[in-house]
């Protein structure tokens, strides 16, 4: 960035002056001056102003194209992290199997994520470390960065993707590196410590279901969770359903089944996303919210 800032000074520099000068010396000095005569072709000059440019430009591609390597392919000692964006939250997931809406990474060491898509095109972006990458359904792309000091920095998503786009951010901390494995088996081993209500509230912050569905009886994109829990549902498509373990698993694995009166039918499925036993603790938790 540097090289191609003063490069560009130095040529705006000396085109302006050669420029002033040739208008102070080559002006018309009198109405009836006649310009002199002037040689109309010089080899060698023509050869140096196209040379001089092109092995500037040259080098300028080849340290442009040595930055974008190492921009693009991690080192091998990156530690690699998967990630999952769906309407509207991230999902990373770790070595040791343990998965958190929260990035979590080791201080001084490449972290490489490899991510994808459940709906529609989001963009992971942390400013503080100067990464962006889209993430496309259908397949996977990856990018890299390291972290040199523990902290928490944000993380957004920067492709628009539909009514909750602004909510879809969460943090990333940064752990010293010795620390790092000691802190993600901390975190696994008090989720296995979790009663099922602890596990579905923290299923429902990890998969999404925060960002449509509150718990106080706000209505979002979704109806809330608060008190549904054995009440009688009313259907655009079909017949009205008492709201029981049935009815939950079904929306989850096929919303489009039943859309609830009053609301539009924007539920992706988590068939694949979610196992059986997920989906038990997701169920005890909204029968808990009474």
């Amino acid at each position: 960035f540097y090289l191609i800032l003063w490069i560009s000074v130095f040529f705006f520099t000396l085109i302006v002056a050669l420029m002033v000068l040739f208008v102070i010396l080559y002006r018309r000095r009198s109405e009836g001056s006649t310009p002199e005569e002037s040689a109309s072709h010089n080899t060698l000059l023509e050869i140096t102003w196209s040379l001089i440019p092109l092995g500037i430009v040259i080098l300028i591609f080849y340290l442009g194209f040595v930055g974008y390597m190492d921009m693009r392919l991690p080192p091998r000692e990156a530690y690699e992290i998967d990630v999952v964006a769906r309407q509207w939250s991230w999902q990373f997931t770790y070595s040791n199997g343990f998965t958190d809406s929260i990035l979590h990474v080791p201080a001084d060491q490449p972290v490489r994520l490899i991510m994808r898509s459940e709906d529609v095109i989001h963009s992971l972006s942390i400013p503080d470390f100067r990464v962006k990458m889209d993430l496309v359904p259908g397949r996977y792309t990856k990018t890299w960065f390291h972290a040199k000091e523990p902290g928490e920095h944000e993380l957004y998503c920067t492709e628009y993707c539909g009514t909750g786009h602004s909510d879809m951010t969460t943090l990333v901390k940064v752990y010293k590196r010795g620390t790092f494995e000691q802190e993600l088996e901390r975190l696994n081993m008090g989720v296995a410590a979790m009663t099922p209500v602890e596990r579905g509230r923290r299923l429902y912050v990890n998969k999404g279901c925060a960002q449509c569905h509150s718990l106080d009886g706000t209505a979002k994109t979704g109806p809330s969770f608060h008190g549904i829990w054995g009440q009688t549902h009313q259907f655009t498509n079909a017949a009205p359903t008492v709201v029981d373990e049935n009815y939950i698993r079904e929306s989850i694995i096929d919303p489009s089944a039943k859309v609830v009166a009053g609301y539009e039918d924007k539920m992706n499925s988590y068939r694949g996303a979610l196992s059986d036993e997920e989906i038990g603790y997701l169920t005890k938790f909204i029968q808990s919210l009474q």
